[in-house]
């Protein structure tokens, strides 16, 4: 008596496909978010040229915690420069919103909206110092605790890099509620970047 012959395989159905490679893609997403999130550097990097545009890094200072820093160099006079950075109304242009300035004498009160790691825009409050000496310039600032940022501070460093050009750093340490660090920080570290930018870009345009 003869045996009916072994069915064929059955093809994988598209759709396990599919979500096999979306499975493959968000597992690649994360890992590289979480190593660009929690590599960081023991020493800072600066442009070694204005042309070079803006560098950034993850940077842990010896017995310090990790900040977000970017670099730039200016090909401005740091008075020009201050000028631009000073005005806190613009300060972290694009990404703000509803900006709303308070003099409060020693210290300058910004309220507004800034967005959010993903796609929403949060509330912000941000106690801003200003230090200005010939040999550097200095705007600091602080966020209270909140329902959803729990920490949020940072500064701009302006330093001359002789008669006409102008070194600016920033710094920023940030904790998000419901977020892990390594996110808030890759999201940072893309944004800081951008925000160098726009300051070149308003240098440049002279506005």
């Amino acid at each position: 008596m003869s045996t009916a012959p072994p069915e064929p395989p059955r093809p994988v159905a598209r759709w396990k496909l599919v979500l096999g490679l979306l499975v493959l893609v968000s597992v690649g997403l994360v890992g590289w978010f979480y190593i660009r999130g929690t590599w960081a550097d023991a020493t800072p990097r600066n442009p070694s040229s204005a042309a070079e545009g803006p560098v950034a890094q993850l940077y842990r200072p010896a017995g310090e915690n990790v900040r977000v820093r970017g670099a730039i160099l200016l090909d401005h006079p740091i008075d020009r420069v201050w000028k631009e950075v000073s005005d806190v109304a613009r300060l972290g242009a694009p990404f703000m919103r509803e900006v709303h300035v308070e003099d409060r004498g020693a210290t300058t009160r910004v309220t507004g909206e800034a967005r959010g790691v993903i796609i929403r825009w949060w509330p912000y409050e941000m106690n801003i110092t200003t230090t200005d000496t010939p040999e550097k310039k200095e705007l600091t600032w602080d966020e209270p605790v909140a329902e959803v940022v729990l920490v949020n501070r940072g500064s701009y460093v302006l330093t001359p890099d002789g008669p006409s050009r102008t070194l600016l750093v920033i710094t920023e340490e940030a904790e998000i509620r419901h977020y892990p660090d390594f996110l808030v920080r890759a999201t940072l570290l893309g944004r800081l970047k951008t925000v160098l930018r726009t300051i070149q870009e308003r240098l440049e345009a002279g506005s």
